[in-house]
Parts: structure tokens; sequence; C-alpha cells
């Protein structure tokens, strides 16, 4: 049974309930908060930086080795197995291809003057060579060398030189096996069908000295026979080397189709692993990924297949652990008439991976619509939590899960059962993308899905905590009459102690509409913070009428900040799909848009499935999002990405009480938290209009009543000079870390708490702060 071409946006949520496992007696360390960049004082109105580059692999070779023992290389337009028992040329033929059409190469015989050359059977493949670019197997009285090139194979046979002594000819016979249809022509040999095929040359014949020789190359019995007359035995000196060519050839310049990525993020090594599936034939897809730097170029020769054997492995995903530097990549593998989880890691530093294996069990049912969270922490133990639904038939499915070591572990006795409700059929599995920073008994992965009731779907979650066990049991997201599907649900946010909020989001359409909107709604633990809302009604789009159509949104957290991204049908009339991002804050018990709807994509092709990872802490001087998603154009299935950075720097520990405007006045900190970057900025945003006001900041957190509301910022208090809210209610200053006011801001801990106070004259008290914010400043 083949599984198709799976969306990523089907995705479900999973927890697993496991014995506790207690900490190491140290405990684990905090965590620095994380840096950021952003925009200067003219680009108050817009937060987001975006960048659309393709993001393409390279041309390389690469090497593996597969479970039974196999050897595989993987070059430009083909890929190729030396086993046991003989030799795969698989030949790429485009990605419509149905399959795959290997040609089935093995050494049948060697015999000198008609007598047969004692030969050695199920000799394992030895890579030789200054570059380990030959494939060799010493089969004794001859040595069969496969010279591995880019976009060809060499095949040489290798005999001594004393043969040339004998009385008669070497005849070499090559089996050969292949549904291609074969041709003689006069270079060789083809093997061919509609889309393509291999070419196998005829060979030459090499001395000790260089001379070379024609040989003459015939199909006999089905067999491809070399001869090299006792002429040229005679005549040469030295090691004597048969030397065909075998090369793929394409009929059409079939680009291969390349979908379903996703990103992750290591603090420690700075960089993005982007991972996509590039797509064979219709049933082979193999799995890419490659690092980006913080601002989303690529690292020359970080690029690696996680899996380009015949197995179909498609559909992947990826998450970081912290403590390890590394990334796990889970997907679904086709393995005959089962499907299965499979996970492979792989460092951040290196292009060392670990094998690929089996993190499903052996339970009946097909195992499908993996996903996985990474944990940040860099102390031990730690985890990667995988998830996936069962499929038990067409109407009912279970979500499972399993945690994994960093050491390709299995943690726990067995598969872990979040919810085995039955009779339901859940589907759009999502978990967030990790468990969230210190303190350590709130970190929680957050998992959610949507579980069809008579045709339309309802949304469910749970949360786990980062040892196994079940924080939160199955709760519901939203059970309204609308039709919700494809959730996706962020990392928790940063919090000092109880239940870490984060946000969920979701396509809804409803009832007799063609149209889908964006709903997305706040949580801590299992309680809602936020009524469901819609987002184009907070970014400020307007109503967007009938047949308009929004989708395949992503959540996304850097502890706190929030985001998401969707695709959006283009309102040129063209049908195609572009991606936007918003940010949002959590302001008095709603949501609000503090960046509404920024085009990150904007190409001319058609976007969709976009996947955000944030870069959090570290040593850079910087914080954001990579945003990866799948670009149609002309019919071709490619990875585009951009980065995004967010308005927010630090994170809020204190939210006052609203003003005269209905709002809560909001602090926002662009730029960097380095001190010698000297590029901070304060906003003060959701103010009244045309009010006096200053900054201010202390070594301390206090929670006092002031004005009409709450001062936040206790110890050594340094007042900044008056500044005075724009029209729109908007104040913001660069501090000059040279002035007088600023000799309190020094790198390190416990770092500096800042807020703003200002005027309300219309308000009882005739005065309000906003929201105080902490930074850990860098050098």
């Amino acid at each position: 049974m083949n599984i198709p071409q799976l969306q990523a946006s089907l995705r479900i949520l999973a927890l697993p309930l496991l014995a506790a496992v207690g900490w190491p007696s140290q405990g684990r360390p905090e965590l620095p908060p994380r840096p950021a960049q952003h925009p200067s004082s003219d680009e108050v109105s817009r937060a987001l930086v975006r960048t659309t580059p393709l993001l393409g692999e390279r041309p390389a070779l690469f090497f593996d080795e597969a479970g039974d023992g196999s050897l595989w290389v993987r070059g430009e337009g083909y890929k190729a197995r030396f086993g046991t028992d003989a030799v795969e040329f698989v030949p790429f033929l485009g990605s419509r291809a149905p399959r795959n059409f290997p040609l089935r190469l093995s050494l049948e015989s060697a015999r000198l003057d008609g007598v047969e050359l004692p030969l050695l059977r199920d000799v394992r493949p030895v890579r030789m060579g200054e570059e380990q670019r030959v494939v060799s197997y010493d089969r004794g009285s001859v040595i069969e060398h496969y010279v591995v090139g880019l976009d060809a194979i060499e095949q040489r046979f290798q005999v001594d030189r004393a043969l040339a002594d004998a009385a008669g000819d070497l005849v070499v016979r090559v089996a050969v096996e292949s549904e291609l249809e074969l041709s003689e022509r006069p270079d060789g040999f083809r093997f061919e069908g509609p889309l393509g095929g291999v070419h196998y040359g005829r060979a030459l014949v090499l001395d000790g000295t260089g001379r070379v020789y024609d040989s003459p190359t015939a199909l006999v019995d089905g067999a491809i026979e070399i001869r090299v007359p006792r002429s040229v035995l005679a005549s040469t000196d030295g090691p004597l080397t048969i030397d065909p060519m075998i090369t793929p050839f394409s009929i059409e310049d079939s680009t291969a189709r390349t979908d379903d990525p996703d990103v992750a993020f290591d603090e420690t090594h700075q960089r993005y692993a982007v991972v996509w599936e590039h797509e064979f034939s219709q049933m082979d897809r193999d799995v890419w990924l490659q690092m980006h730097n913080v601002v989303g170029s690529v690292l020359p020769g970080t690029g690696a297949w996680i899996d380009f054997t015949a197995a179909d492995v498609f559909a992947p995903n990826v998450a970081n652990n912290g403590n390890s530097d590394q990334f796990l990549v889970v997907a679904m593998e086709q393995v005959g008439s089962e499907v299965q989880v499979s996970g492979r890691t792989r460092q951040a530093a290196s292009t060392s991976m670990g094998s690929l294996f089996r993190i499903s069990g052996s339970e009946p049912g097909l195992k499908v619509f993996p996903d996985v969270g990474g944990d940040p922490v860099p102390v031990g133990p730690s985890y990667y939590c995988v998830t996936w639904l069962r499929l038990f038939n067409g109407s009912e499915t279970d979500v499972e899960a399993r945690l994994v070591s960093p050491a390709g572990q299995l943690f726990g006795p067995g598969t872990l059962l979040v919810d085995s409700a039955p009779g339901t059929l859940d589907q759009d599995l999502a978990i967030s993308k990790q468990n969230g920073r210190a303190p350590f008994d709130t970190q929680r992965w957050t998992i959610a899905w949507s579980r069809d009731a008579g045709g339309q779907g309802d949304l469910y979650a749970a949360q786990l905590t980062w040892d196994g066990l079940i924080a939160q049991p199955t709760f519901p997201i939203d059970t309204s009459p609308r039709d919700d599907r494809q959730a996706s649900v962020s990392s928790v946010m940063d919090a000092a102690s109880g239940d870490r909020r984060y946000l969920v989001t979701w396509k809804g359409a409803e009832s007799g509409f063609e149209s889908s909107d964006i709903y997305v709604r706040l949580f801590a633990g299992s309680a809602a913070l936020t009524p469901v809302t819609n987002l184009h009604s907070i970014e400020g789009v307007g109503n967007l009428g009938p047949g308009f159509v929004q989708r395949q949104p992503y959540a996304s957290c850097d502890g706190s900040t929030l985001m998401v991204a969707y695709s959006e049908i283009d309102t040129s009339g063209s049908n195609s799909y572009d991606v936007f991002v918003s940010e949002l804050d959590f302001d008095g018990g709603q949501l609000i848009c503090s960046d509404p709807h920024a085009s990150a994509g904007g190409t001319t092709g058609s976007e969709g499935f976009p996947r955000l990872a944030s870069r959090t802490a570290g040593e850079a001087t910087a914080n954001g999002y990579l945003s990866v998603w799948r670009l149609i154009e002309s019919g071709d299935y490619d990875v585009a990405g951009a980065t995004v950075a967010p308005l927010t720097v630090g994170h809020v520990f204190c939210e006052t009480l609203p003003n005269s405007t209905g709002f809560r006045g909001h602090l926002t900190i662009a730029g960097s938290r380095s001190v010698a970057r000297d590029d901070l900025i304060l906003y003060a945003t959701r103010c009244p209009a045309n009010a006096p006001g200053l900054f201010f900041y202390g070594s301390s957190q206090v929670d006092l009543p002031f004005g009409s509301g709450r001062r936040c910022v206790g110890g050594t208090l340094k007042r900044m000079p008056i500044t005075s809210t724009n029209s729109s209610g908007i104040a913001f200053r660069s501090i000059d870390f040279s002035a007088p006011y600023a000799t309190g801001i020094v790198a390190g801990a416990p770092g500096v708490n800042y807020q703003f106070w200002y005027r309300d004259n219309t308000h009882t008290g005739n005065s309000n702060t906003t929201d105080a914010v902490h930074i850990e400043h860098l050098p």
C-alpha cells in the first residue's frame, strides 16, 4: 500500500504517560534571556524584516550506510546501492515518475581461455581511495571497482597481469536486470523508458602504462559480455583494467519536486536546520537537511541527506535539543504495506548523523502524520517528544507519542497513549516546537489536533511535561459549529511560575461558506485566556468578503513574542496564495496585533504551508525567526524562506492597568541588548495622545499601586529625560549609553527593568504606566 503525498498542514497532538524522572541533584541552571535586533526609530510602524531567498541544495556526492549493511551513494541525477548481492543504479527520471526503475548489475562470471575463474560471492563493499570515492569488491581473481562521480559511475574490473600468459581470450559477463527497455547503440547499451534511463558504455581496456584498447562488448543471453582478446592481453604491461561507464539520462529536463519544509534552531551554534522532502519518484521520497545562519543564508558544506535510499521517507519535521546541540528529524517511512514513524539525529556543528531508527511501535495500524518537539535546556536529562496518529480503519485514530533521547534511544516502556477515545477520527497533528525555557517544572509541550464531528472539525489539546507526564489531559480548544481544521500551537512563553501562556491557531470555515479564516486563542494550561478571535478582525484589514481564503496557519513563540504565519489567497484574482506573518500581543484579556499582515513571500508563484522557528538566547545580539514554505511556480515545487524580526526584545514581567484609551500601555524595546552596540530603542504604545511622560529603569522588580496603574520597577531608580507621546499615543527614546542617566545600565545579571510613566488627565489618578520589561544586557 502506498501512502500518497501528505500535506504538511495535517498535524495532531500527543502526550505520553511515563513514570516520573527526577533531575540530577545539582538541578538545571537558568538560561540567559534571548537577545534581539530591531528596526531603527523611524520604523515604528513596521517591525517585520523580510527576505525571500530560495533554499536550494548544491550538487555533491553523499555516501550512507543502510541498516541492511549495504552502501548507498547519491549523485547528481542518480542514486546507487552497493550490496553484497548486486549493485543497483537508480536514475532520476523526474518526480512524476510513478516509481524507481533501477538497473541491477552483478558480476556473473569471468572466463579465461574458456575456463571459469573462481569468484568470491557475498563480498561486502569497501570504500577506498584518498577521497573514499572508490567502492570495491575483492572477489579473488577479479577485483570489482566502482569509481563514483557526481553524474556517473565508472565500473572497473581489475585482473592480474599474469593472466596475459594464457592462450585464450578473457571474457567477463555482467548480469543485468531492469524493467527499462534494452537496446544496443554504437556507443553502448541503453536501458530506456518514457522518461529516461541508463546508458552503459562500451568497455575500454587500460594497462599499467596508461595505454588504452577497445574491448568488444556485446549482449549475450541477457548479459553484457566484455571480451579482452588474447592479442591485447599479450601486449599489455602491468595490471589490466576493464572500464565501462554507467551514466543516467533524462528525456525531459525535469527538476525535482521539493516539498513539506520545516525548520528548527540551535542556540549554541546560532544556526537553523531546514529540512524538506525531495521526490525522487512517486514511490521514493528522500529527506534533505541543510543549515542556515541567523540572517537566513545557507552555510556552505552543511547540507546532507537524512535519507536517500530506496525507502519511501516523507513528510519530515525537525526539532532541536539544547543539551546535545543536536536536531532530530522525524518522518513517515513506507515499509511494504506498513507505514511507520522513523527518525534520525543530526549534530548542529557538523554533518555527523546517527542511523535511521524506528520510533513508532509494532501495534497494528498505520502510524502517520508525525511531528516532533525539542527541549532548549542546555543540561540533561532532556528529550524529544515525537507524536503521531495510529490509524486503525477509516473511522478511528488514536493519538500516540514517544520520548526519544539525543542518543536515539526510545525512552520508557513503550508507546504512550495520549488520547484513545473510541470511535474518534483525529487529524491535523501539531506539537509545539519546544517545551520552553526555565523554570523547568512548568516546561510544557502542547499538542493540538482536530477531531471530526459529523463532517465538521472540533479542536482539542493536551500538555506534556519535559519527562513525559501528562500535565493537562485532553481539553477542548474550540467546539463551535464552525468547521475547525489545521491546528498549530506555539511554544510556551517565559514566566516565573504557574501555567505558561501559549497560542493556538487554526483554519475555520463557517457552515455554508467556501471562505475560511485564521482563528487564534491564548491559553495557560487548559484555561482559555481570550475568546476565539478571528485574526483578520484584529489585523485591521477589513472585511475580506465571501470566497476569501486564509489557511495553513503556524504559531510560534520565542518566549516573549507570538508569531503566526499563514497562507492567504492573492486578491489580484490569480487564485494563487501568498504567505503573511502577524505579530501578536496580549492586552487586557484580549489578543491584539502589534505588527499585522506583513507579507513574507509575495512571489509570482503560489506559497503555502509556512513553518516558523525562533532563535532565542545564545551569544547572538539579535533575535527573530526563520520562516520556510512551499513555493509552486510554473508547476515546479520548491522551498522558499524569509527572515522575520519581531518588534520585541526582553520579556514583559508585569502588566499594568488600562488607561483612558481603554487599552493597557505597552512597552516595546527594539535594537540589541548589547551595551557596546549602543542601539537600544524604547517604545511606549497605546498611551493617550500628546501626553508628557518619561522612561525609567531600576535594578529590581516590585508591584506597587502608582497613579492609575502599577509601578513594577524598584531598587535604584534612574529617570530618563521627559518624552511626550505623539498624536498616535506613541513615545520612543533611543538610549544613549554614554549619558549620565544610563550609568546604571550594565551587562550581566541580574539585568535591568524598564517602564514608561505618562500623564493621563482624563483618567482617575492623573497618570499611568506601561507594562514593564526585563533585559539582561550583553557587553
